[in-house]
């Protein structure tokens, strides 16, 4: 096939090498459904290199590609006739394990990671592709003393300019290969698999949630040192920092942050200040004080501590680190929230299967079976009101 025939813009390209070495150039249709790598995109005009296989969106394939009577491309053979073109549907059909997925539904994470995520970006499910409104923090507290309607006149127009914002859902995922040979039997069942490559599914979206949060919060950071008998704060009081941050937070964007989220870290050196202090009045109390207590105490809907760790490398000088590094963040958050509220960050999902996630169950020769796990996600901060930080010493 000739490389100036074909023009391909926007369309994501995918490249596997476990085809047979019979095709110097081959293309697959599909919608990266079935990969979970990330891919370049093919090059415009074509440029098809040689033992690669590519993927295409069915609109462009159907562009490229003559079709059959049921509006599907017509599957490509080479000159022995064997078969190089498939497409997302096939693949579902083929390798998609209903029993796997339904343990997937089912599967409770041991860490809680499901409950810290929707904490700080809760869930709204959308299509592939989907739009929202992003607040406009001046708008929202414009007043005017002077709406009443004259005489013969209409009444005062006004304007919101919030912004629409264009996004797309990513699609993420992990892939297993359990070698039956070494790793069946039972030595390491699939439902095992499943389970840990989903454990580390939401540990990966936790992370970019904490991520999005502390860059939403970076220019209302603020340093804090709650280590008793330090140089510059000898006798600290955390409970008022947080406090003061709630209310700053509020007069500079107007809006009250209704939740809390603090590291285990530095929620123990609160702890060890107020333990330092306990002869002191009041002290004890603040000592005393559970999440619940001071939930009540700082008037917000609710607070978490965050627990979690990751690694940042599997075999060479290993480092565990809190997800959440030693700060303390205010924000604002609501349950099951619409795509346009003032919610600060919220998790676009769309759904598959009867869940978030659909598991794939693809034999390879006579001794693998790859075991992939995919969703579809992204976390977007949608409204900048409402958001603060402490950094804690």
């Amino acid at each position: 096939m000739k490389s100036t025939s074909y023009k391909v813009g926007q369309v994501k390209a995918r490249i596997e090498q476990e085809f047979e070495t019979f095709a110097r150039s081959s293309l697959a249709l599909s919608n990266s459904v079935e990969g979970l790598e990330r891919f370049p995109e093919m090059p415009a005009g074509g440029n098809i290199k040689p033992g690669r296989i590519y993927s295409l969106s069915d609109e462009d394939a159907k562009m490229l590609f003559p079709t059959d009577s049921a509006g599907m491309p017509l599957r490509l053979r080479d000159s022995q006739g064997r078969k190089i073109l498939a497409n997302e549907e096939r693949f579902t059909a083929s390798y998609y394990s209903e029993p796997l997925t339904t343990y997937a539904v089912g599967w409770t994470d041991p860490e809680d990671l499901d409950k810290l995520i929707d904490f700080i970006a809760p869930r709204v499910p959308v299509g592939r592709r989907f739009e929202f409104k992003s607040a406009v923090n001046v708008e929202a507290f414009l007043s005017e003393l002077n709406d009443d309607r004259p005489i013969g006149s209409e009444f005062k127009e006004i304007e919101f300019k919030g912004s629409t914002v264009l996004s797309k859902t990513v699609n993420r995922g992990l892939r297993y290969r359990l070698d039956l040979d070494e790793e069946g039997a039972g030595i390491l069942t699939e439902e095992l698999i499943v389970s840990r490559i989903l454990q580390r599914l939401k540990r990966n979206t936790y992370r970019r949630a904490i991520s999005t949060l502390l860059a939403a919060a970076a220019a209302a950071n603020t340093g804090k040192v709650w280590t008793y008998n330090s140089s510059t704060n000898p006798t600290p009081q955390p409970d008022e920092d947080i406090r003061t941050l709630i209310q700053t937070t509020q007069v500079t964007s107007g809006v009250f942050p209704n939740r809390l989220l603090i590291d285990l870290k530095s929620w123990n050196i609160r702890k060890a200040a107020y333990a330092a202090q306990a002869l002191a009045a009041g002290a004890i109390y603040g000592y005393g004080r559970t999440v619940d207590d001071v939930v009540a105490d700082q008037s917000v809907d609710g607070m978490m501590v965050s627990k979690a760790l990751y690694q940042s490398a599997e075999w060479v000088t290993p480092t565990k680190s809190y997800v959440l590094p030693q700060n303390v963040v205010a924000f604002f958050a609501q349950d099951n929230p619409t795509r346009d509220d003032p919610t600060n960050l919220k998790r676009f999902v769309t759904p598959v299967a009867d869940g978030d996630f659909r598991v794939y169950r693809q034999p390879v020769g006579a001794k693998f079976v790859d075991i992939s796990i995919e969703h579809y996600e992204m976390i977007q901060q949608t409204a900048t009101v409402g958001i603060g930080e402490l950094t804690i010493t």
